[in-house]
């Protein structure tokens, strides 16, 4: 690192710390940010850089990492020492965010992917929402996959929505949440945590609000996944969805749905990554229907999930 370079890091260290302790003297709650990492190294640069801009403090920010083997480990402890780093031992999926939930000492908790962060004022907003709401249990950010989208302003914090659902790359909870619902579902791995978890919210009568006011951007990373893995987990994961949530009878209607679909997408995609999906997900029937808890039908009338587009290719 040159000496100018070094220069910046060190005022960068001390504004945090005089913006934290002039948050603590204003009352502000403390909020923790746990973002999961693994082989996204200068995505999560990027958005540790961006988070230090947040016009909010205090703020935790925890870093897990998937095992990665990209120099992670190295940058963040060079380059942003006021970050708790956890490092795992092998790459656990969404189980690493449950560590990072769990870490957290915030009475709130903001989560982001290695590739996404919040808009400047967006954790104020966000903290002021929930002052406003304390039947709210969740905030989602009105989430774009570009900078100039997230700086158009599409209303103003006053205006909130129901939903049943969030975004992982940019969503606020009270950490009391995860200690009342759950924490994400770990043998999911990747994908449907989400909806799963804001579906138990909602069970345990927590209220979901969105407010387009409250942004963040999603970029696409130039580090891409595996086309199949993706493909493979958001069907095996719908199906687990369908079983624990719906009502019997929908579950039963949704489930013939989707294996029609699963064998129908086999053959036009010439692909076998469905059908093995849907064995693994028979094949894990039991674990997961242990914590099946179907949601009411007010609650099942707004969820949203198009059972076709699980079978689009997902990078």
């Amino acid at each position: 690192m040159g000496a100018e370079s070094f220069s910046m890091f060190k005022v960068a260290q001390i504004q945090d710390r005089l913006g934290s302790q002039m948050g603590m003297l204003m009352g502000n709650a403390l909020v923790s940010v746990v973002i999961l990492a693994w082989n996204r190294k200068d995505d999560l640069r990027f958005t540790l850089e961006q988070i230090r801009k947040s016009d909010y403090a205090p703020l935790e920010v925890i870093a897990v990492d998937n095992n990665s083997t990209d120099g992670t480990g190295d940058m963040i402890r060079a380059e942003f020492p006021e970050t708790v780093y956890l490092p795992q031992t092998v790459n656990a999926g969404i189980a690493g965010y449950n560590v990072g939930f769990k870490a957290a000492r915030g009475k709130y908790i903001v989560v982001l992917d290695s590739d996404s962060y919040p808009a400047v004022d967006a954790i104020t907003r966000m903290v002021a929402l929930f002052g406003k709401h304390p039947d709210a249990g969740i905030v989602a950010f009105d989430v774009h996959s570009t900078p100039q989208d997230a700086q158009v302003a599409l209303g103003s914090a006053e205006q909130v929505t129901d939903i049943v659902g969030y975004h992982g790359a940019g969503a606020g909870f009270r950490r009391e949440v995860f200690e009342k619902a759950g924490y994400w579902y770990e043998p999911f791995f990747l994908y449907f945590n989400e909806m799963d978890h804001a579906l138990r919210a909602a069970n345990a009568g927590y209220r979901i609000i969105h407010s387009p006011a409250i942004r963040a951007v999603h970029k696409s990373s130039a580090v891409a996944r595996p086309s199949e893995r993706g493909s493979y987990y958001y069907a095996r994961n719908a199906l687990w969805v369908i079983w624990r949530h719906y009502p019997f009878t929908d579950m039963l209607a949704a489930t013939a749905h989707f294996l029609w679909l699963a064998v129908a997408e086999s053959f036009f995609q010439r692909t076998p990554i469905f059908m093995k999906a849907v064995r693994d997900a028979f094949s894990g029937a039991c674990p997961a229907l242990r914590g099946r808890r179907p949601v009411s039908r007010e609650v099942f009338g707004r969820i949203r999930i198009p059972l076709h587009l699980v079978f689009t290719r997902w990078a």
